[in-house]
């Protein structure tokens, strides 16, 4: 990918502790994620399903039911807040 001018991530370090932080710091072998993301439906839905697979599920419930015209509040209110971050980025292995 280097002649995209991207690179693989090795790992993914979500709020790092001090410590951690500053040695990432002093190193200046880590970069910083801007927390933008770009990614194909496609993609996106796969590491949901691999990563996520209750957050699929209820996805899908969701999807049928809006395909129906049937309200889907309950589905929706039952799912448990988790950030990309925590959810997928630090599973996912096609990260760039």
């Amino acid at each position: 990918m280097e002649h995209m001018n991207a690179y693989s991530v090795k790992a993914f370090a979500k709020k790092p502790h001090l410590d951690l932080a500053k040695r990432f710091m002093k190193s200046k072998d880590f970069l910083w994620n801007g927390g933008i993301f770009i990614w194909s439906i496609a993609t996106f839905m796969k590491n949901i399903k691999t990563h996520m697979p209750e957050l699929n599920d209820q996805i899908n419930k969701i999807s049928k039911r809006i395909n129906k015209g049937v309200s889907y509040d309950d589905i929706w209110n039952k799912i448990k807040p988790e950030s990309i971050d925590y959810g997928l980025m630090e599973k996912a292995k096609e990260l760039l």
